[in-house]
Order: C-alpha cells, then structure tokens, then sequence
C-alpha cells in the first residue's frame, strides 16, 4: 500500500517542485525584459547577451556610445546583481530576436532556459518575453496559473503544430502565438 502511494506522491512532489522553479523562471525572464525595455526607453537600444555571476561591478559606459551588452542592465542599475549562474534558469537579454531552440519564431527582449540537473521531461523548458510584455512558455513548459499574458510556443517540443496548444496548468487552451509566428491561434481559453 505505501509503494502504490510512493509510486504516485513522488512523480507528483517532483512536478510540484519543477513547476515552482519554473515560475521563478517565467518571473526572472519578465523581470529581464522590463529592465530591457526601461534600458531601450532611456537609450534607444535592447541589449542583447546572457546575464551570469561574471556581470560584476559597476564601471559601464551606460550612455549611447560604444559598445554594450546584457550586463549593462546590471552596471547602470536596471537590474539587482545577483548569483545568475545558481538559478535553475538561465537568463538573457536579446535585441528582438528568437531565443534559441526552445523558443524559435519571435522577436523577443528576454529569454529564460532551465539549466542544470532538471529530468528530461523539463530540461527544454524556458520563457520569452516580447517588446509589448507578452510572455511565452516553449518547449512544452508549464505556464505559471498568475500570468495573464501567457502563450506555449507551438510547434516545438511539448508544442502542437497547428497551434492549438494546451498544457497550461489548468488545462485550457492557450490564445497568444509568437510574434512574427505564422502559427494559428489556440482558443480563447483562460490560464
């Protein structure tokens, strides 16, 4: 008897924990984008670069001139510095671009991916954020249930081709594509 619920508590205590992670990383990728768009009002320009432990300091060019990168947002005090390399969730800033492989076909300013020892069903996981703030979970990652702008990218690991993407945390079909996306839309279901 307590084998049968071993067998069903463990599976479910695992997810539990993976999708608590993963709302820190859809929370780190908004985060990331908001400090890339108050970095572009100011400056004209997106960032683009992965954030890591090694953005330290605080002596940057934070004017329009010269060369910049994702760790500007840490040295001209758009964003906290903190141990970037520790978190299950890798974090980048990008200049309207697609965020890899895990979320392809956008033009995105944020970009999360889970890193380290996560199990194969969540090592793809990540988040994306767009110029506007819509946030999009890819590579069959969880939506976190307090985000209203939420989208799973279609087509891609965990993803539905056609666009009718469900896997949201209560279930319900997803209503955002990608920007950029010739994917069709889900539903108009509420996560």
């Amino acid at each position: 008897m307590i084998g049968i619920l071993a067998g069903f508590a463990v599976p479910y205590y695992l997810k539990t924990v993976e999708i608590s992670k993963a709302n820190s990383g859809a929370a780190l990728a908004n985060m990331v984008a908001t400090a890339n768009r108050m970095y572009a009002a100011d400056n004209g320009i997106h960032l683009s670069g992965a954030l890591t432990s090694a953005c330290s300091g605080t002596s940057a060019d934070c004017s329009t001139s010269g060369a910049h990168n994702a760790c500007d947002l840490i040295y001209c005090g758009y964003l906290s510095q903190q141990d970037w390399d520790t978190n299950p969730y890798s974090a980048e800033a990008v200049d309207n671009a697609s965020c890899g492989a895990s979320c392809p076909n956008g033009s995105y300013v944020a970009c999360t991916t889970r890193q380290g020892a996560a199990s194969a069903s969540y090592s793809g996981w990540g988040y994306a954020v767009d110029a506007t703030g819509s946030t999009y979970a890819c590579g069959g990652a969880e939506l976190p249930a307090d985000m209203t702008s939420v989208a799973q990218v279609a087509g891609v690991a965990g993803g539905n081709p056609n666009g009718s993407a469900t896997g949201g945390l209560n279930g319900g079909p997803i209503n955002n594509t990608p920007p950029g996306s010739s994917m069709g839309h889900g539903g108009t279901g509420n996560n």
